[in-house]
C-alpha cells in the first residue's frame, strides 16, 4: 500500500521538514488525524495500526509494516 496523492513535506504538528525518511498519519490523543514526524507522533499519537496510524516513506510513499521502535528526537 502507498500513499495516495501529494506527499507531505512538513509535520502538521510542529510544522518542521520530515528530515528522519518518514513520516506518520495517524490519529492524535486530542482526536483528529495528522500527518506528523515521528517524535511528534511519540509525544501525540496513538499508535500503529488499522485505526491508528501507519509509517509511510517520505521518497516512495510506500507503507511501512512491522515493529516501529521510535526514537524521540528534542
Amino acid at each position: 500500500m502507498s500513499w495516495f496523492g501529494k506527499l507531505p513535506h512538513l509535520c502538521d504538528l510542529c510544522h518542521q521538514d520530515f528530515t528522519d525518511g518518514h513520516f506518520v498519519d495517524g490519529k492524535t490523543k486530542y482526536g483528529p488525524w495528522a500527518t506528523m514526524c515521528c517524535a511528534c507522533h511519540y509525544w501525540n499519537g496513538v499508535g500503529f495500526g488499522e485505526g491508528l496510524g501507519q509509517k509511510y516513506d517520505i521518497k516512495t510513499g510506500e507503507r511501512l509494516v512491522g515493529e516501529f521502535d521510535e526514537e524521540v528526537v528534542e
